[in-house]
């Protein structure tokens, strides 16, 4: 038999305390596989701020790859005039670990990249200069 203890309120319902129980293993679960297919564990730098940025990059690459998980985004590149396009488009999300993952997650960088615009400081003083207005 097993117990669990816990100091949520006593008429929390039951479905809420099964839930918060069973997240531990859902916790578990994606360590894990930041560590072994993202390269959580890889970092060999000596300063917290290196540290810092590994884990962040590690988070966000594991947060986009579980946000993506229905059928695998299109692939993006670069065409002869700089413009984007799709590549490929996977019938299928790709599973942690996959070799084509870093590409994956470049090409949907530049696929966001894409529509930023980059403006000069004296252009960029002008504009938010109008939005205070």
């Amino acid at each position: 038999m097993q117990f669990w203890l816990s100091n949520l309120p006593s008429d929390t319902a039951l479905a809420t305390l099964v839930r918060t129980a069973k997240l531990r293993w859902r916790i578990e679960h994606d360590y894990r596989e930041m560590k072994q297919a993202l390269g959580l564990a890889h970092f060999e730098g000596r300063t917290w701020r290196g540290w810092h940025h590994h884990v962040t990059l590690v988070s966000v690459a594991h947060a986009f790859c579980t946000s993506s998980a229905s059928p695998g985004p299109a692939l993006y590149g670069l065409n002869a005039d700089n413009a984007v396009h799709v590549v490929a488009q996977p019938d299928h999300a790709l599973p942690f670990g996959h070799p084509n993952l870093p590409t994956l997650l470049g090409s949907q960088l530049i696929r966001r990249l894409s529509s930023l615009r980059v403006v000069g400081l004296d252009e960029l003083t002008q504009e938010l200069a109008t939005l205070a207005a």
